[in-house]
């Protein structure tokens, strides 16, 4: 089976629930910088991005609920070519 790569979204889409997600940590315990895999709703196609504010973030490196299966807003970075931005919020600042 041929698998595809994640690509790089073109404009604001709304995903699918969320197929799993990660946070990494600082040495300080607090959560730096969270990876997302998901689904476009407009084309089926998977994507990988890392989230878009704080607020997202801190909600998925949350224990107080699983996030698998939200879902929320990805667009392109347009500061750094090819990366992708979560959100769980549309008006979160991108």
């Amino acid at each position: 089976m041929m698998m595809t790569m994640p690509l790089a979204v073109r404009e604001e889409c709304l995903l699918t629930p969320k197929q799993t997600y990660t946070v990494d940590f600082g040495r300080d315990g607090r959560p730096q910088l969270g990876h997302i895999v998901g689904i476009l709703d407009a084309n089926g196609h998977r994507f990988l991005s890392n989230h878009a504010d704080e607020a997202t973030l801190l909600q998925l490196a949350s224990s107080d609920g699983e996030q698998v299966g939200r879902r929320g807003w990805v667009t392109r970075d347009t500061t750094n070519a090819g990366r992708n931005l979560f959100s769980f919020a549309r008006t979160a600042r991108l």
